[in-house]
């Protein structure tokens, strides 16, 4: 009865497209020709890459199921915690990492990406009622207020490096900072811009965006050093999307056209 179980589960987990990190190797299937795609995700930032309900939403959701269909291969999200992304990736539990990561010299360390699909920079998102003090770029940067982030992104790294004058600064997740700001538990959430842009249209009322001078950042999909084989097809890939308006096309089901060139 136990082993029956066992088995059930299994093939419930691989048939409603989720995998259960804990597990320590790859649950392989489909065939060996058309072996299942993992994807690695965290879908706590819309539009990037979010949940709703069981479903699984966003930029990235939409390019995997791309990628997947172009490739010819079955389709699995992996999640896991933001923080864990890159040491899941290389203890083989998935194996592309597809969650609006940029590309830094510190991660290309330990693993390689695929070209750049998206260029982006930071914002920052404050109530309406603050604009005069934190209405410009250098206001946010010199602010003495309370800021916050989400730890291990470049928003993180950006408020350490640039924002001294902060009062503090906590760890948020998107889904939690809006609510944070219109409390005033907070003044200002630092993250990249598609995240701020979706947040600030989802209260537009009380909470408008504030572009801030950061460095242009690229977002790209993270794969093993070793994986030479597979950069190289979705470089491919990649190639043919931008050339034939595949990239552009989904897009612009999820980001302005200012945002994200």
């Amino acid at each position: 009865m136990h082993k029956f179980l066992a088995g059930f589960m299994v093939i419930l987990a691989l048939g409603i497209g989720i995998f259960f990190p804990g597990c320590k190797t790859l649950p392989r299937s489909g065939s060996s020709k058309n072996p299942t795609l993992y994807v690695g995700i965290t879908p706590d930032c819309p539009p990037i890459i979010f949940k709703k309900g069981n479903q699984i939403l966003g930029l990235e959701a939409d390019l995997a199921r791309e990628l997947a269909k172009t490739m010819d291969r079955p389709l699995l999200f992996v999640e896991v915690p933001w923080e864990q992304q890159v040491n899941s990736l290389l203890a083989d539990k998935f194996d592309i990492i597809m969650s609006g990561m940029t590309v830094t010299r510190e991660r290309r360390v330990r693993i390689a990406f695929s070209e750049p699909y998206l260029q982006q920079g930071q914002m920052a998102l404050v109530r309406r009622t603050d604009l005069d003090r934190f209405g410009t770029s250098p206001q946010v940067c010199n602010a003495n207020a309370n800021f916050a982030v989400q730890r291990k992104t470049t928003g993180d790294i950006f408020v350490q490096q640039v924002c001294r004058n902060a009062a503090s600064v906590g760890n948020l997740d998107p889904a939690d900072a809006a609510q944070a700001i219109c409390c005033k538990m907070i003044d200002i959430y630092i993250h990249d811009a598609p995240i701020i842009v979706w947040m600030a249209s989802e209260n537009e009322a009380d909470l408008t965006t504030v572009p801030i001078q950061s460095p242009t950042q690229s977002i790209a999909w993270g794969i093993k050093k070793t994986d030479t084989d597979l950069q190289a097809t979705l470089n491919k890939i990649l190639a043919q999307w931008k050339q034939d308006g595949t990239l552009d096309r989904i897009r612009q089901r999820w980001l302005p056209d200012d945002i994200g060139k």
